[in-house]
């Protein structure tokens, strides 16, 4: 099945047909009270690559998301996802471009629109969302690998990218690897949406541990429009555990024993009928 897919380039736009794996098991859908959307950078390091796979597959099932959302996917990660009996009979996938790694978005519900947009970026980072019609109104899922390292004055260009590109609609959630904390946040967190996890949480809710050289910190995040018909209900951290492969085993402290360097976040949303 083909979806229309808009790519956009600085001062020209390029309208393609681009393809999107069909899940094998394809439900009519009906109305919905609530969606739950998946964010995890998946981390594309070599540093037991197959068996932390394993395990954020195994956490793709067992949340059973109506989205997820991916960063640092590589073609070996993708050829593991693919693969999965879980992933093939549920989740429209898309097939954007991702260069060496990038982001994908799985989805239950068919897409109407795949729209990729690069960012300006040494690192080919991009903005990657979807339309959907969800109980008769568009709803935009996205997802970004914000420019990373010391380059805040390019992640703020980027953020202001993907708020210009969203301003013409009213249900938007945005998610993923954003790459910054702390005083950044002040600059670049829009207004006019609302950053989910200190809305829901008191606690501080980093995704990225303590190392012997870097602090905790919460670089991922889940932000919502304003002013839509989605009230968000729950947020939550997951892959917080060490993957079997480390069980009983005595390693550096600085050794990523989970399944991804970052983990991941799991939210609900409800939908005002």
């Amino acid at each position: 099945m083909y979806v229309y897919y808009r790519q956009h380039q600085a001062k020209q736009q390029k309208d393609t047909n681009q393809l999107v794996t069909q899940p094998q098991k394809i439900i009519q859908q009906q109305k919905m009270d609530q969606i739950s959307i998946l964010t995890y950078n998946v981390w594309f390091e070599d540093q037991n690559f197959d068996l932390r796979t394993v395990e954020i597959l195994k956490i793709i099932e067992q949340k059973q998301a109506t989205y997820v959302c991916l960063q640092e996917v590589t073609q070996r990660f993708m050829q593991h996802a693919n693969n999965n009996q879980y992933i093939k009979q549920n989740y429209y996938i898309t097939n954007n471009k991702r260069g060496w790694y990038g982001t994908v978005i799985f989805q239950k519900i068919n897409p109407a629109s795949v729209i990729q947009i690069p960012f300006p970026s040494g690192m080919e980072r991009d903005l990657l969302y979807t339309i959907t019609n969800v109980n008769g109104k568009e709803l935009i899922i996205a997802t970004s690998h914000l420019e990373s390292l010391n380059n805040s004055k390019l992640r703020y260009e980027q953020l202001q990218i993907s708020y210009k590109q969203f301003e013409q609609y009213q249900n938007v959630i945005m998610m993923g690897d954003f790459n910054f904390d702390g005083e950044e946040n002040k600059q670049n967190l829009s207004d006019q949406y609302i950053d989910i996890w200190p809305f829901l949480r008191q606690e501080t809710g980093n995704t990225m541990k303590q190392t012997s050289k870097f602090a905790a910190w919460r670089p991922d995040r889940i932000i919502m429009k304003k002013g839509g018909y989605l009230t968000p209900s729950l947020i939550e951290i997951v892959g917080d555990y060490d993957i079997p492969f480390f069980k009983d085993k005595e390693v550096h402290p600085d050794i990523v024993k989970t399944p991804s360097d970052h983990l991941g976040l799991y939210a609900v949303f409800t939908l005002q009928q």
